[in-house]
């Protein structure tokens, strides 16, 4: 309990918490002088549990300041002394005697903690994810299932998915931000296309240092409206993916079971471009398997394991 002086009862005698000290003498000794670090709890540690001595030496330890060397000198033991010329009295006796100050370690000063130092920023090399749902399968004029049902796996691995709204255009228009990001759009089915749409529009127009590094076609039909509104992406898919390709950006186009991705099947990458381009043709691959139970399956759509095969392509591309 602590009464009106902040000093706390222990048992037989009271401490002072704010010092760390037994300011009171103990019942079968004395008062305890030991100040845990000093008194200095802030920028001080004892590991030691000793207090500081005087600048003496003592035991081999010499002290050039009180921080060199720290001892016990409340230390007490019982000496018997035989008679004869040692003995304090000439008899024998047997006296409490305070020892000799026993050396430790002195506490450490805690280091200065630097002010100037940044937070960690997020690693530069990381791309971002953006992923593109797909359509209903029956209208593309009409707004497609949530992605976290219809795409469970690519969903959960995207920065920002984008359901479809009814046109690819204005699916590719809510793509919005991450100016200063790399890019990796991958878009499913009707979503495919939009990921051309979108990585096209974002190279021609972005004004901060954000780039498309990868863009990913799974089951595309090379359809839809470019952003300007009139042009066709039937008529310039070729050049979105030479202009993709001399920028850099590596593309993954995906022809499954729908067999909606073989318009790129005899393309060729214009000589000289650093981006790669590969075209994967999986006719037995199941283009939406699962309907809309948001789990894995064996389909484009919801496949886990075809999902990882995809992205590390990503990180290691090859033709």
């Amino acid at each position: 309990m602590t009464d009106a002086s902040g000093l706390v009862y222990l048992r037989a005698r009271y401490y002072l918490p704010g010092l760390g000290v037994f300011p009171s003498l103990d019942p079968v000794e004395e008062g305890n002088r030991y100040g845990y670090v000093g008194g200095d709890v802030v920028n001080r540690v004892d590991p030691t549990g000793m207090i500081s001595g005087e600048p003496v030496a003592r035991d081999g330890c010499v002290q050039t300041t009180a921080k060199d060397c720290s001892c016990y000198d409340n230390i007490f033991v019982n000496v018997y002394y035989l008679g004869g010329p040692d003995s304090p009295f000439g008899m024998p006796v047997l006296l409490t005697e305070r020892q000799a100050c026993q050396i430790g370690v002195w506490y450490k000063d805690f280091p200065e903690c630097s002010t100037n130092t940044p937070v960690p920023a997020p690693s530069s090399q990381t791309p971002v994810i953006i992923f593109f749902g797909g359509s209903d399968g029956v209208n593309l004029n009409t707004v497609g299932p949530d992605p976290k049902l219809q795409t469970p796996v690519w969903v959960s691995i995207a920065n920002l998915s984008v359901q479809y709204p009814g046109t690819k255009r204005q699916q590719a228009a809510q793509a919005v931000g991450y100016e200063n990001s790399k890019i990796i759009a991958i878009g499913y089915s009707a979503g495919a296309d939009t990921a051309l749409i979108f990585a096209d529009n974002y190279r021609r127009t972005n004004s901060g240092t954000g780039r498309i590094t990868g863009v990913g076609v799974l089951g595309g039909t090379m359809s839809g409206t470019m952003m300007d509104g009139v042009t066709s992406l039937a008529t310039v898919w070729q050049s979105v993916l030479n202009e993709l390709l001399q920028s850099g950006a590596n593309i993954y186009i995906l022809d499954d079971k729908a067999a909606g991705g073989d318009e790129a099947a005899s393309y060729v990458k214009p000589s000289g471009a650093p981006g790669i381009f590969h075209f994967e043709q999986r006719l037995s691959q199941e283009h939406w398997d699962g309907g809309l139970g948001g789990k894995t399956g064996i389909g484009t759509n919801n496949s886990d394991i075809y999902r990882d095969e995809v992205l590390n392509w990503f990180k290691n591309p090859v033709p």
